[in-house]
């Protein structure tokens, strides 16, 4: 239980990352290339090419880019006092940045995984609680 506890401080704070970088990629960038119209809010032109409209939709997540990487800081920062290393904090955020992703591309465009995709990242989940456990005294 002691574990879990130490684990679940990094887990909220990159499913908090990995939601902010999901929501503004999938509902400002990613959504946008899907469906061909190149607009961004509060812009009032339309970009008709891909490559222009990517920078700008960088330049408009900027801002919360920020936000999340001060999450991913902390994630990163309670791992090495956990810890003592960044090992459990980068695999558990690759697995949040999936969980959070597929989420958001459920939401936005509605593209759901099969079962045995949901089986797979299920048992992900669990590896990675034995993992970030595995490298601590």
């Amino acid at each position: 239980m002691n574990g879990l506890l130490k684990v679940l401080p990094i887990y909220v704070s990159l499913f908090i990352a990995g939601a902010i970088f999901s929501f503004v990629n999938i509902t400002f960038w990613l959504s946008k290339i899907k469906s061909g119209v190149y607009v961004l809010p509060f812009i009032d032109h339309v970009f008709q090419k891909c490559w222009t409209f990517t920078l700008a939709a960088w330049c408009f997540n900027v801002p919360s880019y920020i936000i999340a990487t001060l999450f991913v800081g902390y994630a990163y920062k309670t791992s090495v006092a956990n810890y003592g290393i960044l090992y459990s904090a980068l695999v558990i955020s690759n697995i949040t940045s999936v969980f959070t992703m597929m989420f958001f591309m459920y939401i936005q465009t509605g593209e759901v995984p099969n079962k045995k995709e949901w089986m797979s990242l299920v048992l992900v989940l669990i590896a990675s609680l034995l993992l970030t456990n595995s490298r601590s005294n």
